[in-house]
């Protein structure tokens, strides 16, 4: 992929989150003033999706970054402050890639090399869902915090999309990528744990919009951050 197309794919990429996020706040506007924002008759419960992009592992770079997630509720008043605390499951994809001087190795010329990664969260969501009075403007945000197990499998492939593709360290790995950290063989699979949060915003008694920042705390090479707008529902 040239400069120019790899400019052009992250327009693409910026117009349709532009698009789905204001797409969902409009249907958020239409509906909210329809229904109330007290529904007592709700699980608790949370489904929805981030996208949005993330700090390549591995040294590589941004990237679009999607995940879906369901949170299920274990208490929708703690005794401490009130608030609600969710198990939370998600499930999420990123792509990234990055160029390297031209490095001749077992016969093969490497110029870049791309992480796809799968990421499984087992964790806890602490909502702080009951701010402000009942009605108020207040009461519609609603920040959290995360704190889960993270399941990551990092796949690599070099010269992608190249007759001279190959999964990273098939073959010996050439010490300019190890030097970086990336993965050898078929995959990389890691467990570390991620801290995250943000903000809620309740547009109707049973659909959100809000943002959203996570970190993995995996070794320095894998390290990445996620970050994103999401949209979700209440059931």
């Amino acid at each position: 992929m040239n400069r120019r197309n790899s400019k052009q794919h992250s327009t693409l990429v910026r117009g349709a989150i532009q698009a789905l996020l204001g797409g969902a706040l409009l249907i958020g506007m239409m509906v909210a003033p329809r229904q109330s924002l007290a529904n007592s008759d709700l699980l608790g419960a949370e489904y929805g999706f981030t996208l949005g992009g993330t700090s390549g592992p591995f040294r590589t770079d941004y990237a679009l970054y999607f995940n879906g997630f369901l949170d299920l509720p274990i208490t929708k008043s703690d005794p401490l402050f009130g608030q609600k605390f969710m198990a939370e499951l998600m499930f999420g994809h990123s792509r990234s890639r990055a160029t390297v001087p031209p490095i001749v190795f077992s016969g093969v010329t490497i110029t870049d090399f791309e992480i796809t990664t799968f990421q499984v969260l087992l964790g806890g969501k602490y909502k702080f869902d009951k701010l402000g009075e009942p009605g108020s403007v207040a009461r519609r945000f609603q920040p959290y915090l995360t704190l889960g197990v993270l399941f990551n499998l990092f796949l690599c492939r070099t010269n992608e999309r190249t007759d001279s593709e190959s999964a990273c360290g098939a073959g010996p790995l050439p010490p300019e990528l190890g030097e970086k950290g990336v993965p050898v063989g078929g995959g990389d699979v890691r467990f570390d744990y991620s801290l995250g949060g943000g903000v809620d915003f309740l547009l109707a008694s049973q659909f959100f919009v809000g943002v959203a920042l996570r970190q993995s705390f995996s070794s320095a090479d894998a390290r990445y951050t996620m970050f994103g707008g999401t949209a979700g529902f209440l059931f």
